[in-house]
């Protein structure tokens, strides 16, 4: 069947948009469009992260606050919040900083640290395409391949923590929390957006996407703040059904995965930061397959937003649900464009 209505469905703690005046504060910030779209008789509305501050996806906003407030702890005065007086503040011996990737959140971390002027490391998993590995080094970063997997990226990028060696992990583990609720409630700043710019509609349906699960905890819980009749669905490949197993189980569990076109998405554990969040505020989960993510791609081509494979599962989800849930179908119904299409996208030629 691929998608389960959740049982454990009741009230989550109400989402914290703070980091929306932080975004809002910095030169040259743009919020990003929410476009309102048809596919036949489908209609939805897109908000579309396939560029932000200069980068092809959403993630900066994360990595940039989690930072930030990475730098408060230290003592970074209170009204210091652009980059260059951040960077300005900071004295020897200065942090570096690391973190793991599968998609495009070791790039943002990267990009962070060269607005600060500093030196990050980046591990990816085994079999990441050159291009992606290009791209985050690109930044300035030096790129690390570990052997194996995600979750082993991330092992190997926690042991090289020290009091100059910062984590910047958008997962969180035992030991591990604080930093990726820091970049959950950066990643809030694009729903706060999309509460502006859908003014008095309010979504019925919101469609997003699950690797770790820490946007979709921040849409969780500001949905439960902003829109809190909104009905809220977790979409993972089906290849990677981290989020399906654990609320199949009841618990969070760690599955094997396989080789998937959603990248970013292609994870095997959930945070722990998110499980209770999603276990607890996800009306349902649905799996997509490689076709359906590459149908939705294409037709997200036709309407002139080319978007990459993990961008798309929302839109790949609300063309399911159209033929075989309608019922869970509303009037406003929307989606988040994660990533555009990059050179190592399996769509790029669509």
């Amino acid at each position: 069947m691929r998608f389960i209505r959740n049982s454990q469905c009741g009230p989550v703690s109400l989402g914290d948009d703070r980091a929306f005046s932080f975004h809002s504060s910095l030169d040259g910030y743009q919020p990003t469009p929410l476009h309102q779209c048809q596919l036949d008789h489908l209609h939805f509305w897109a908000k579309d992260e396939r560029v932000r501050m200069g980068l092809p996806a959403f993630k900066i906003l994360g990595a940039s606050y989690a930072v930030f407030r990475k730098l408060q702890s230290q003592g970074l005065p209170e009204g210091c919040s652009s980059f260059p007086e951040m960077a300005a503040w900071l004295q020897a011996p200065r942090p570096q900083l690391v973190t793991a990737t599968d998609g495009n959140h070791g790039r943002a971390v990267a990009a962070v640290a060269r607005w600060l002027g500093l030196q990050a490391h980046v591990f990816v998993p085994e079999g990441t395409a050159d291009q992606r590995i290009d791209a985050i080094s690109s930044e300035g970063a030096q790129v690390h391949v570990a052997p194996g997997n995600y979750e082993i990226a991330v092992q190997w990028a926690s042991q090289r923590v020290s009091d100059h060696v910062w984590l910047i992990q958008d997962t969180a583990f035992e030991g591990y929390t604080q930093i990726p609720q820091w970049i959950a409630e950066g990643y809030s700043t694009m729903v706060a957006e999309t509460r502006d710019q859908l003014g008095h509609r309010t979504p019925e349906l919101i469609a997003v996407q699950v690797g770790v699960g820490t946007l979709a905890q921040a849409v969780v819980q500001l949905a439960a703040k902003y829109w809190p009749d909104a009905r809220i669905l977790g979409v993972e490949p089906e290849r990677a059904p981290c989020l399906y197993a654990s609320i199949q189980a009841g618990t969070r569990v760690q599955v094997d995965t396989k080789h998937t076109s959603m990248t970013g998405l292609n994870c095997g554990l959930l945070s722990a930061n998110a499980w209770s969040t999603l276990r607890d505020g996800l009306h349902g989960s649905m799996l997509i397959n490689e076709v359906e993510a590459e149908r939705a791609s294409r037709s997200m081509i036709s309407m002139g937003l080319p978007t990459g494979a993990s961008g798309v599962a929302g839109v790949a989800a609300l063309q399911r649900i159209q033929n075989e849930f309608p019922d869970w179908l509303g009037t406003t119904n929307l989606v988040f464009l994660t990533e555009s299409i990059n050179e190592s996208d399996e769509f790029k030629d669509l």
